[in-house]
Formats: C-alpha cells, structure tokens, sequence
C-alpha cells in the first residue's frame, strides 16, 4: 500500500473498500477525494501511520507523508480543523514558503549541507540521525521547488529533476524507517542499499543546482 502511495498519493487514498464518508453534493469532487484521504490517514487498520510536512520528529521516519497543496492546505490549517478531519496525524505549524525566488535558490544551495551530513549519518550507521535530517529538508526542497516552477522561469530539466528529489528524499525517509526495524537485512547490506538511494539524491540535487545557476533572471 505504501509504494502506491508514494507513486499516485490522491489516487491511492481515495481507494478503500471500508471508506463511508458521504460527501455533501454541493463539495467540489476534488474536495471529496482530499476528504476521503484525509479519513484513511486517520484509520489505523486502513494505511500505514502518517505525518505532516515539517514534522521532523523522530516517529515520523519512515511514515508516509502527507503531499500538501492548497486545497488540503484547508483541512491542516489548524489543530482543531486537522483534529475534526484527521485525529490521528499530529499537527505541526505549517513551514512558511520561500518569500522570494532568491530564497528558494538559497533553500537548494543550503540543502547541500543537509545531504552531507545524511550520507555521513548513514555510512556511520546512526540511521535516526539521517531519517530526521530528510525529514527536515524534503519539505522545505518542496517548497522552493513549487515558488521556483510557478515563477516559469526554470527549465524542464529543473522542473522534472526538482520533483524526482522531493520523491526520492520521501523514498529515502521510508527505507531509513525500515533500516531501523532491521528490516533491510545487516547493516553492511542496509548502508549499502541506503548509499544507493543517497547518491540519487547527491545527482538529483547536483542537476538541480546546475539548472538554477543557468535560469532566466528578470
């Protein structure tokens, strides 16, 4: 179930046969489906355990993250509107965008740091470390990768590389979860697999890097 949410997130949470929320009529479809995946999140027997964007606790390794836009953006606006729709995830504040282009070039400039020091937390084994170092960057990453391609002014490659990393740094997270249940086999075998995944990562952010250092300026 896990690996489909990470493919088509809104596609696979709208699916599930004890689902019984009935929507009023007058809800936009869209909103239904976004409603009816905020409902599985909270269901324990229906999907794994969730988070939201930012929350870089250490439970949260390994979960799935929720994907934020504006229309759910609504429903987690608030502890109250997030408890009515979804008890179970944990409200975290929502991270603030990027208020300029600038600063978003900045976020995938800085994040450099952040990827050094998750493969250094792997090669050393101390998984935990590298799980909420993933989590802290993947949102922020997607974040300035949404200001930077809503401002058209990034190239293709720059649009298609900026959201493979999002997804990879989120593929990462999960295998760190199961590296620490032991689930990846010894950790030899378990570093090696995660070194896989982290030079993914290292190329994506190095090609997004290169593509913003040749974007159009104003």
């Amino acid at each position: 179930m896990l690996k489909i949410l990470l493919i088509a997130p809104t596609a696979a949470l709208a699916y599930s046969p004890s689902f019984t929320f009935a929507p009023n009529t007058n809800i936009l479809p869209r909103r239904s489906v976004l409603l009816q995946g905020l409902s599985i999140l909270s269901c324990p027997l229906c999907s794994s355990a969730a988070c939201l964007p930012g929350d870089s606790s250490e439970s949260c390794i390994g979960n799935y993250i929720v994907p934020m836009d504006d229309e759910m953006a609504e429903y987690v606006e608030s502890p109250e509107t997030l408890k009515r729709f979804a008890p179970e995830l944990h409200w975290v504040e929502p991270l603030p965008p990027p208020p300029s282009d600038a600063a978003a070039c900045l976020t995938y400039k800085e994040a450099g740091s952040s990827i050094s020091q998750i493969r250094d937390a792997v090669l050393s084994g101390n998984f935990t470390i590298a799980g909420k170092a993933v989590l802290v960057i993947s949102p922020r990453l997607e974040l300035a990768r949404l200001r930077l391609v809503e401002s058209s002014r990034t190239s293709d490659d720059f649009d298609v590389a900026s959201a493979d990393l999002v997804v990879r740094l989120n593929q990462l997270n999960v295998m760190l979860g199961q590296a620490i249940k032991g689930e990846l086999g010894r950790t030899v075998i378990t570093q090696i697999t995660l070194m896989k995944e982290v030079e993914e990562v290292e190329a994506l952010h190095a090609r997004c890097l290169k593509c913003l250092m040749t974007r159009k300026e104003k």
